[in-house]
């Protein structure tokens, strides 16, 4: 999650371009740690929704 404080910027959950800017950080963090490249899609994905909860307030 650190790299979704680091580059997320205000208004980050509504503009594509800084969705897209935070996948491509979680893409790459898994590649270091070479995590499967068959669940990676599914990694971005739940990554993405738990920064969006954490974003509006709703998890710690």
């Amino acid at each position: 999650m650190d790299v979704v404080r680091t580059k997320a910027t205000v208004d980050w959950d509504r503009k594509e371009q800084a969705r897209a800017s935070v996948r491509r950080h979680i893409r790459r963090i898994l590649a270091k740690y070479r995590h499967s490249p068959d669940r990676q899609e599914t990694v971005v994905h739940l990554v993405m929704l738990q920064s969006e909860l954490m974003a509006a307030g709703v998890a710690p």
